[in-house]
């Protein structure tokens, strides 16, 4: 019914809900790194970027003609590609507010360190702004990261001693994040200055 009252949508999300009710992020106005883009991805149809990839609708047609999921893509990633993707065709994305999923969110990545989960949405990021961006803007983005990424290191590592144990497990969290980042960075800037 959303679907045939909005003909301007291609793709719509649901609104994404915990186990326990409560809201969970549906909808983003922004991809990964557009500020950094100086308009790579200005102009495009509707207000909203893409939604969350664990219950979208479309139709069956118009996903076959973009090719749909990208298997670019292992595990983030693949329903921005695909929202952005739709947008570029000309087709708005939409939100079905009245559309309530629940959604247990990180079951696949249940067992996985921080570090490793980290990477893989990074990593997965990566792919996304080569696919998108012009490689300039890959190159911004890759140093704004890293700055943010060594000064956020450098800052947990000095207060880490000085944190009770409930900060202290938040901070190693953090500290796990902010490795992996600086890491899929310099392994980015390596296969960069490779080529």
């Amino acid at each position: 019914a959303y679907m045939k009252s909005h003909p301007r949508v291609g793709l719509a999300g649901a609104r994404m809900l915990n186990p326990d009710g409560s809201s969970q992020w549906s909808v983003s106005y922004r991809y990964p790194g557009e500020k950094l883009t100086r308009g790579e991805v200005a102009g495009l149809p509707g207000a909203i970027a893409a939604v969350l990839g664990a219950a979208m609708i479309a139709p069956r047609s118009l996903l076959m003609k973009l090719g749909g999921f990208s298997e670019d893509f292992f595990l983030y990633g693949e329903d921005q590609d695909l929202c952005l993707r739709m947008r570029r065709a000309g087709h708005e994305i939409g939100f079905i507010e009245e559309a309530p999923v629940i959604h247990e969110g990180g079951l696949s990545e249940r067992g996985s360190r921080d570090y490793d989960r980290w990477k893989r949405k990074i990593e997965a990021e990566y792919i996304f702004y080569r696919k998108h961006y012009r490689p300039s803007t890959v190159r911004r983005i890759s140093r704004a990261y890293a700055v943010k990424a060594r000064w956020r290191l450098a800052t947990l590592r000095l207060a880490l001693p000085f944190l009770n144990s409930p900060g202290k497990e938040k901070a190693r969290e953090k500290l796990a994040k902010y490795r992996a980042i600086d890491d899929t960075v310099r392994s980015q800037e390596r296969k960069e200055n490779a080529n």
